[in-house]
């Protein structure tokens, strides 16, 4: 049996700020997404350059290179959206 005096009646509410907040940092993912790629375009990056570039091999030195951009990468992220 469910005890009434234990139901929070803001729950529903909450579960849909949190969702609202959640597609609107989404919205906010996508569009820096698309103005990265279109800066990216707009300097010459086509999807055969960018497929090359992914497919190259790392020398070690550009892989310590890489994992401090994500670590740089997650740092604002995390910044602009935090838990």
């Amino acid at each position: 049996m469910c005890d009434e005096s234990s139901i929070d009646p803001s729950e529903p509410l909450m579960a849909a700020e949190e969702e609202r907040i959640r597609r609107l940092r989404v919205a906010e993912l996508v569009a820096t997404m698309d103005r990265i790629g279109a800066e990216a375009e707009a300097r010459g990056l086509t999807e055969e350059i960018l497929n090359d570039i992914l497919n190259e091999e790392l020398t070690a030195e550009e892989k310590a290179a890489s994992r401090v951009g994500h670590q740089e990468f997650r740092a604002i992220v995390a910044a602009k959206f935090p838990k």
